[in-house]
């Protein structure tokens, strides 16, 4: 049990707030680049990191996904690249409403909410700056503005210096095993993510008093 007091509850997005692109979007984009799936999909991943810390605009990076997926690139590639820039923020805006409703809960319980993403920014502008949920955040720290991607502990120190409070007071979390030991290697308080249900009753033992009843739900 944690003796700490949580100011600051900080988000993974993806895998935490947020579903994984599907493989209904991966095939749709697989097909207007006219690529196998499984090739296509190798080229996105290939060149994510890059491409979440600002090593690659947007250009680049789709060119590069384009480059390694298909033998002869398509004629009109600044118009396939458009198509794919919302193919891929569409897929990336499957909220689940759980965490969603827990947000709510912990607004109302006087928690600071933030957001700790890898992301580049192009994703979060189309992506999540519209959503209506964002409204409960307080801090964002996403690694294409910070310009390193997590574990990296420089997208951790930043989170600390935006929450303006000492890092054991930040509860993180994440999907991913490795951020969950970067943040906890950089002073924060951090949970593995598996599911709501589990995450309730993880912080339910370590800290019983975080409200989780709307991760129930």
């Amino acid at each position: 049990m944690s003796v700490e007091r949580v100011e600051v509850i900080a988000f993974d997005y993806g895998g935490v707030i947020a579903e994984f692109i599907s493989p209904e979007i991966t095939q749709q984009m697989s097909h207007v680049v006219g690529a196998p799936h499984g090739r296509f999909v190798h080229a996105l991943w290939e060149h994510r990191g890059g491409y979440d810390s600002g090593e690659h605009d947007a250009a680049e990076y789709w060119r590069l996904v384009i480059h390694d997926a298909v033998d002869q690139p398509p004629a009109d590639i600044d118009g396939i690249i458009d198509r794919l820039l919302i193919l891929d923020a569409t897929g990336w805006i499957r909220v689940r409403p759980q965490i969603v409703g827990w947000m709510q809960e912990l607004k109302a319980a006087g928690y600071r909410l933030m957001l700790i993403s890898n992301m580049a920014v192009a994703t979060f502008d189309m992506a999540l700056e519209p959503a209506a949920w964002m409204k409960h955040m307080d801090a964002l720290v996403v690694s294409g503005r910070v310009g390193a991607n997590k574990p990296d502990r420089r997208i951790f120190d930043e989170a600390v210096s935006q929450a303006g409070v000492a890092p054991e007071r930040i509860l993180f979390l994440d999907d991913l095993p490795h951020n969950v030991d970067g943040a906890r290697a950089a002073g924060l308080s951090a949970v593995h993510f598996t599911d709501p249900a589990r995450l309730a009753m993880s912080i339910g033992h370590e800290y019983p008093g975080i409200p989780v009843s709307a991760l129930w739900v």
